[in-house]
C-alpha cells in the first residue's frame, strides 16, 4: 500500500519548481553505440522540510527530476535505513511518461530518529501488467548520524562497476559533498563520444561524514570492443576525475560475403593513452600532457591522452591540506603509450609556531596573526599556544595592550614580528605603578603621615615626593603624627580622591598653646 502525506510545507524549492523542468537537459546518447537505462536521474535537491509556523525539522524535502529514455511507469521512493535493511518512508505512486520527457517528483518523509542514511530509489516496469524493478539511486550515508569530526574538503572517493547482464551500471561515491555538485558521466568509443549525462545534487545536509551516492544506468554497449568511461565530480571548489572502461558482451564476428566491390570505411583510431596511478597522501595536484590535462585530490587511476606515442608529463601540487606543505613525484616523466606510470604525493605537516605572553601584572592583552593564518587571542596574564600555519609562509604577528587594569604606562614588547613555521616568540608585559604627585606645605617641621590603599609614607616638614597608588583611582588620606612643642597642628586636606599621574597638596597648619604665649 502507498502512503502519502499531505501537509503545508515552506521550501524555496517549491517556489522554483515550475521553472525547473524548462531549463533541465537530457542526456545525450547515440543508439547504434548504446542502448540506455529506461531513465537517468538529472537533478535531485534534498533538504529539511520545515512545517508552518516551526523553525527546525528532522524531515525530509525530496524533488527530483529524471529524464526518460524507454516510455512506461515509473515509482520514486524515498527510503532511510538504521544499519539494518532500508525502509520504505514515502512513494510517489505510478506515474506514466512517453520517451524523450522528464519526469518531476516531490516528497516528504519522515524518519525513525535512529536512522542513518537516505535513499531515493527509481523503479520501472515498461506495462502496467508486469512488476517494477530497480534502476538506480541517489543515496546519502551518514545524513542522520552525529558527526564530530572536523571539516573536510569534497573528494571522489571512489566508481564501482556493476555488470546487469549485458549492461553495466556506475556507482559514484563522494565524500563530504558540498551543498551544490555536478556529476558527468562520458562513454565513448575509439574517440566518438556516445552517452553523457550530467547530474546535480543539491543538499544542505552534508558534513565531513556524509557520502554521496550517485547511479548512471544501467546502459548497455551495442558494438564490440572496448568502451572508455569518465567521470567528473565538480563540488564546491573541488574537481575530480575518474577514467575506467569496460568491454561490451557482443561477439566481434563479420558474416556474409565481401566482394571486391565492398566499401571500406575508414576505422577511428584510439588516440595513445598511459595510465597513472596517483598514490601517497591527500592534496590536490593536476598532471598534463602536451595534448591533455586532469586535475583530481587523492589516489586513484586515471587515463591521460598523449600526443603522440611518447609524450612528457608533468605534475604539480596545486593545493596543499591545511597546516601541511606536500610534493608529487616525479614531477616531469617521459612516457610511452600503453605504459602504466604512477606518481606518488608525499605531505610533511608544517611545524607551529609557538607564541608565548610573560605578563606578571595580569593586564588583558590582544595578540593578532595574518599571512599563512589568520587568528587572535585576547587573555590576561602569561600564557603559550600554538598557531598552525596554513602554508609554508610566514605568519605576521602584532601585540598590545588592550586593558591595563590599575596600572599606568604599560606596554608590550616587541609590538610585532614577522615569524617562520618552526619557530618561538615571545612577548613581555611591562608596567608602571600607578602614582600621584604629592606636594607636603609646612613651615615648622611637623612629623605627618599620608596614606593610600597601597602603601602609607611618612615625613616631616615640606617634601615633594610620588606616592604609589592602589589603582588608577584612589583615597589619599593625611595626618599630623607628631606635633611640635607648644603648637596644635592640621593638615588639610585630610582625605582626597586622586587619579594616577595627578597631583595634590597638603598644607600643614599650626596655633601657638595660649601656655606658650
Amino acid at each position: 500500500m502507498i502512503f502519502k502525506y499531505i501537509e503545508i510545507y515552506i521550501s524555496l524549492t517549491l517556489i522554483l519548481a515550475s521553472f525547473a523542468s524548462a531549463i533541465l537537459q537530457g542526456p545525450y546518447v547515440d543508439y547504434d553505440y548504446i542502448s540506455p537505462p529506461p531513465a537517468e536521474y538529472i537533478s535531485v535537491t534534498i533538504d529539511r522540510a520545515y512545517r508552518l509556523l516551526t523553525t527546525n525539522s528532522s524531515d525530509y524535502a525530496v524533488e527530483a527530476y529524471a529524464w526518460v529514455f524507454n516510455g512506461g511507469y515509473f515509482n520514486f521512493g524515498i527510503f532511510t535505513r538504521d544499519g539494518g535493511g532500508w525502509t520504505a518512508c514515502n512513494w510517489s505512486g505510478d506515474i506514466y511518461k512517453n520517451p524523450s520527457s522528464t519526469i518531476e517528483f516531490k516528497g516528504v518523509c519522515t524518519p525513525s530518529k535512529e536512522h542513518r542514511d537516505l535513499g531515493l530509489p527509481m523503479f520501472y516496469k515498461p506495462s502496467a501488467n508486469v512488476d517494477y524493478t530497480w534502476v538506480q539511486s541517489v543515496d546519502l550515508y551518514g545524513v542522520g548520524s552525529v558527526c564530530t569530526a572536523i571539516l573536510r574538503q569534497p573528494s571522489l572517493d571512489r566508481v564501482e562497476i556493476e555488470e546487469v547482464g549485458r549492461a553495466y551500471r556506475f556507482r559514484v561515491y563522494v565524500k563530504a559533498p558540498a551543498s551544490d555538485s555536478t556529476i558527468t558521466l562520458e562513454v565513448s568509443q575509439g574517440g566518438k563520444r556516445v552517452y553523457s549525462v550530467l547530474k546535480t545534487v543539491s543538499t544542505k545536509l552534508s558534513s565531513a561524514c556524509v557520502v554521496l551516492r550517485v547511479d548512471f544506468g544501467p546502459v548497455e554497449p551495442k558494438r564490440c570492443g572496448r568502451y572508455d568511461v569518465e567521470v567528473v565530480v565538480s563540488s564546491g571548489n573541488y574537481t575530480g576525475r575518474w577514467s575506467g572502461s569496460v568491454e561490451a558482451k557482443v561477439p566481434c564476428t563479420t558474416t556474409g560475403t565481401i566482394t571486391a566491390t565492398a566499401t571500406v570505411t575508414p576505422t577511428t583510431t584510439t588516440p595513445p593513452l598511459v595510465r597513472i596511478v596517483v598514490s601517497g597522501d591527500y592534496a590536490t595536484w593536476r598532471i598534463k600532457s602536451s595534448v591533455d590535462e586532469i586535475s583530481g585530490s587523492g589516489v586513484g587511476n586515471w587515463n591521460v591522452r598523449l600526443g603522440g606515442t611518447t609524450d612528457v608529463l608533468y605534475a604539480e601540487i596545486v593545493k596543499n591540506p591545511y597546516g601541511y606543505v606536500c610534493t608529487i613525484n616525479p614531477a616531469s616523466l617521459q612516457v610511452t603509450a600503453g605504459g602504466v606510470y604512477e606518481f606518488r604525493i608525499t605531505c610533511a605537516r608544517i611545524q607551529p609556531v609557538t607564541v608565548t605572553v610573560k605578563d606578571p601584572f595580569g593586564v588583558w592583552w590582544k595578540v593578532a596573526w595574518s599571512g599563512s593564518a589568520s587568528g587572535e587571542r585576547v587573555g590576561s596574564g602569561s600564557g603559550a599556544w600554538e598557531v598552525q600555519p596554513g602554508e609554508n609562509s610566514p605568519l605576521y604577528i602584532s601585540a598590545q595592550v588592550v586593558n591595563p587594569l590599575k596600572y599606568t604606562d604599560c606596554i608590550i614588547s616587541p609590538s610585532s614580528a614577522v615569524v617562520f613555521p618552526g619557530q618561538n616568540i615571545e612577548f613581555s608585559v611591562n608596567c608602571a605603578s600607578p602614582y600621584v604627585n604629592v606636594v607636603v606645605i609646612d613651615s615648622l617641621g611637623v612629623m605627618w603621615r599620608v596614606k593610600s590603599g597601597k602603601t602609607s609614607t611618612e615625613g616631616r616638614g615640606s617634601a615633594t615626593l610620588q606616592i604609589e597608588l592602589a589603582g588608577r583611582t584612589d583615597v589619599l588620606t593625611a595626618e599630623v603624627v607628631q606635633n611640635p612643642p607648644g603648637y596644635m597642628c592640621e593638615i588639610s586636606p585630610r582625605s582626597v580622591e586622586v587619579s594616577a599621574k595627578g597631583s595634590v597638596t597638603f598644607t600643614i597648619t599650626c596655633k601657638a598653646l595660649k601656655r606658650y604665649l
